[in-house]
């Protein structure tokens, strides 16, 4: 009797997984269509002239080592070649586009829209890159930005120049088509995202100082984000974009202890060690519970899992 209970309570458990795999978990609608443009035909185009512009921004040996020391003599000749690459923003649109230097370095651009009672919003990216270790791990040099008919190889194309230059020319494209938007936005072009703050800091102290209303605050900012990726999920031949809507950060605590030294003999109670110890016991008992499964991680394999195979769709 006992066996035959375990039978049944575990067919019905498998039951419910098949019909879960295979009816619940069975796609409503496609998701995986080809990208429309959102501007009526209008589209650009990965030409020679866009490969040579992105080739030139990835030469650039843009390296942030740590806190105050970086190539700045590149990092100069990266904004530089920005600036005067996209020199016609300011030129042609001067009406409604500013350009400011900030912190030495970076550059913000300023798009003022028609309709000022709109919030404005932030695109971000950075143009300093991580230092290329284990060369010999390179199929190319990183720096020399080498192409074949499939990839560019450089230090830099995802982590951000890739994010900057598809930026700026969405940019240069839109304004030459469409002219001044409706809503006022900025591009944040920061030099030290690796190793650093300066650039964002000086920014952010200057959009502080603009007077575009509603608290100073952005309908929203977007930042360099995560990337494509082919083969992310067993079983799955799309392609993922991950949408990422927040990034972990850190918190540095420093602990210091000022009282009375006593002598060994008749020390202090408590003693400074002892209530350090208790202060960073208190702190590690109480760590941020674990979000996983109730964020926007969910959705995604929610909407992924209709197309992958058995049985990793089951699991």
């Amino acid at each position: 009797m006992f066996w035959k209970t375990i039978l049944i309570v575990f067919s019905i458990f498998l039951s419910i997984l098949l019909y879960r795999a295979y009816v619940v978990f069975t796609p409503d609608k496609t998701i995986f269509e080809s990208c429309l443009s959102s501007t009526a035909n209008h589209s650009l185009k990965f030409d020679q002239n866009r490969l040579r512009t992105f080739q030139k921004l990835l030469q650039f040996q843009t390296i942030s080592y740590e806190v105050n020391k970086q190539n700045f003599d590149e990092i100069k000749k990266c904004r530089n070649f920005i600036k005067e690459h996209y020199h016609d923003l300011v030129t042609n649109y001067s009406e409604f586009v500013d350009l400011y230097d900030i912190a030495e370095y970076s550059l913000l651009y300023s798009i003022q829209g028609k309709n000022l009672n709109l919030k404005p919003f932030l695109f971000s990216a950075h143009m300093d890159v991580v230092p290329a270790r284990d060369l010999n791990r390179w199929k190319y040099p990183p720096f020399d930005a080498h192409t074949d008919k499939d990839f560019i190889y450089a230090r830099g194309t995802l982590d951000d120049k890739g994010n900057l230059f598809a930026m700026m020319e969405a940019l240069k494209e839109y304004l030459h088509a469409y002219g001044q938007p409706s809503r006022t936005f900025y591009v944040a072009l920061t030099h030290n995202e690796e190793a650093g703050h300066s650039g964002a800091m000086g920014i952010a102290h200057h959009l502080s100082q603009q007077p575009f209303g509603h608290n100073g605050q952005f309908e929203f900012v977007l930042d360099e984000g995560t990337t494509i990726l082919e083969e992310v999920f067993p079983t799955l031949n799309n392609p993922i974009a991950i949408i990422g809507v927040a990034e972990k950060g850190y918190m540095s605590i420093k602990y210091r202890i000022a009282m009375a030294s006593g002598h060994s003999s008749m020390p202090s109670a408590p003693t400074a060690i002892g209530i350090l110890a208790r202060a960073v016991d208190k702190l590690e008992s109480t760590l941020q519970p674990s979000q996983f499964g109730r964020g926007p991680e969910l959705s995604l394999l929610h909407g992924v899992t209709p197309y992958m195979k058995f049985p990793l769709r089951l699991v």
